[in-house]
């Protein structure tokens, strides 16, 4: 790894994981609100609908959100995913990054005076 020529570093220097890794912060920061979301979506469709263990315990007692078959609970991961990654590449380029910037012209006025 130390002088980035091998296949792994080659992967991983690919356009998209590249993308991926500059709004990582971000993707940080916006996955648990919307973790959050999800839930009280799913305890909204309980008790809209009365519906019976959406938000059920999972293995080593984590809560889960309860999809009916693999299927669904596979299309649920990857909206979920492309959402997170949608909503994390907006706030890179409308809040993080100009954020950065402005910090970045702001510590150079400090430091020049």
């Amino acid at each position: 790894f130390a002088t980035q020529s091998g296949p792994i570093s080659r992967a991983l220097e690919q356009r998209v994981l590249s993308y991926l890794g500059q709004i990582s912060y971000s993707i940080y920061l916006v996955h648990y609100v919307l973790v959050l979301i999800a839930f009280g979506a799913a305890s909204a469709l309980e008790a809209v609908f009365g519906l019976d263990a959406v938000i059920v315990r999972g293995p080593f007692s984590a809560v889960v959100i309860n999809m009916p078959n693999a299927w669904v609970g596979d299309i649920a991961a990857l909206g979920f995913l492309g959402l997170t990654i949608g909503v994390a590449s907006a706030t890179y380029h409308w809040v993080e990054d100009p954020g950065r910037r402005w910090f970045n012209r702001l510590s150079k006025k400090v430091h020049s005076r």
